[in-house]
């Protein structure tokens, strides 16, 4: 009987003991769902937000702004406070709006805005480079006007022609160019000339040659003056107009020449100018042009000198004043082309630079440098050489995704070296060094800006970066 009660016994505490173990199993469980459930809740939203942006960057590579801005604005929605998802919508915002006041033909707001975007830190580089298209597109005149306003055009341009060939008959009757009749020239004043020219050319580090008058035509990039001036093609401002040749600034040409020089034959690789000093309606003017190739018109553009220096000084000596050249210590900042060269090869060459591996110093020929302008302080140069490729590494894969190869590809286009201008400070300590794509946007719209230090050639300042 013991035996059955204390078997009985210790079957009843087995029992319970069990019952405690089962019973401390399952609190030990009770929180592991919800824990499981928070956890799968964060990767599925982090998932929907980097779809989100992946969706709205293929939006804008389609150019569809509306479904780029609903899934930057449900990324947003997910994280508030995203810095990538607010740029990304602060410039679709700026974007739509430039296309909004291009198609008001507000177009100098739309390029002011488009180069706003284009400012921004980081965000899309497609919508920077469709930004870029549309101010190459506004830049070139609207293209799809409304058959209304072509047509006004064209009665204008109807008017205009009218009104032309009626002032045309008019200039006729009353003979258009006066005769100069004051004797305004003389080999003295010619020789003055010579004079005035010799120390001018030096002050600006050129070299020029007298070729009117003279024994020999100047060939002047295959144009040849001033026999071509039989051929009645020049143009001053736009306009063509009569040009010829006189020994003492008298005749009836619109321009009579007294003067011709150039500096092509010292030029070398950089732009050269050729110069007529003539006598327009009994008013010394200074004519020059750069113009190396011909055109449709088959026109040789001329415009007035922007160097007062230089007419000032034909002035003074078809008045028979006295004339010297400024030589003013100002003067010794004008760049030399050697100069300017050695400051960007020093410049780009040291490791701090951010476009030191863009240039082909493997193939590097200083000769490829043109220069294009050189005023006062301030010198542009072209650069027409090679360029690294990305996609002349040997070692690149042959199995490389084509959009990220095409989007390296736009990237060096955007980074290359295409036109840069050098302005040396007012203590010639540092120089101003801009960058541009393209030459036509010189010299008020450049894509970097860097202050350098000339002594040491290092950049000491980026002002702006373009991606």
């Amino acid at each position: 009987m013991k035996v059955t009660k204390m078997i009985v016994l210790f079957s009843v505490l087995l029992g319970i003991t069990g019952c405690a173990k089962e019973v401390k199993v399952e609190s030990k469980n009770e929180d592991k769902p919800t824990s499981s459930v928070n956890s799968q809740e964060g990767v599925k939203k982090k998932q929907t937000y980097e779809e989100a942006m992946a969706e709205g960057k293929k939006a804008i590579e389609n150019k569809d702004w509306d479904k780029a801005e609903k899934a930057f604005k449900k990324a947003l929605d997910l994280k508030k406070d995203d810095k990538d998802a607010k740029i990304f919508t602060e410039q679709l915002a700026m974007y739509k709006e430039a296309i909004k006041l291009k198609e008001d033909k507000s177009y100098k707001a739309s390029m002011d805005k488009l180069k706003e975007l284009r400012r921004v830190v980081g965000g899309s580089i497609d919508l920077k480079k469709q930004a870029e298209e549309l101010m190459d597109e506004i830049e070139k005149g609207p293209k799809d006007e409304k058959k209304e306003d072509k047509d006004k055009k064209k009665d204008k341009k109807k008017d205009k022609k009218k009104d032309k060939d009626k002032a045309k008959d008019k200039d006729k009757k009353k003979d258009k160019v006066k005769p100069s009749t004051e004797l305004v020239w003389s080999t003295q004043k010619g020789e003055s000339l010579d004079k005035f020219m010799s120390s001018w050319s030096k002050k600006y580090d050129q070299t020029y040659k007298r070729y009117y008058p003279g024994s020999s035509d100047v060939n002047f990039h295959g144009m040849k003056f001033p026999a071509d001036l039989s051929k009645n093609n020049i143009a001053v401002n736009g306009n063509k107009v009569t040009v010829g040749v006189s020994k003492d600034g008298t005749g009836k040409k619109e321009y009579n020449i007294v003067g011709i020089y150039s500096d092509i034959d010292a030029s070398k690789d950089d732009a050269a100018y050729l110069y007529f000093f003539a006598i327009s309606e009994n008013k010394p003017k200074v004519i020059v042009t750069l113009q190396d190739e011909s055109n449709s018109a088959g026109l040789v553009y001329f415009s007035p000198t922007d160097n007062k220096e230089l007419q000032k000084g034909f002035e003074d000596i078809v008045a028979g004043k006295e004339v010297k050249v400024d030589t003013e210590d100002k003067e010794k900042r004008r760049w030399t082309r050697d100069e300017a060269i050695k400051l960007l090869e020093q410049t780009y060459k040291n490791s701090g630079v951010i476009m030191n591996e863009k240039i082909d110093w493997d193939n590097y020929d200083n000769k490829n440098w043109l220069v294009k302008e050189n005023k006062n302080d301030t010198i542009a140069m072209k650069w027409k050489g090679e360029y690294k490729d990305p996609a002349k590494d040997k070692d690149k894969d042959k199995d490389k995704d084509k959009d990220t190869e095409k989007k390296e590809k736009e990237k060096l286009e955007r980074s290359r070296l295409h036109f840069v201008s050098l302005t040396k400070s007012k203590d010639g300590k540092t120089v101003e060094m801009k960058i541009y794509r393209r030459e036509s946007r010189y010299p008020k719209d450049p894509d970097m800006e860097y202050t350098v230090d000339v002594k040491l050639a290092e950049v000491t300042k980026i002002v702006e970066w373009q991606d």
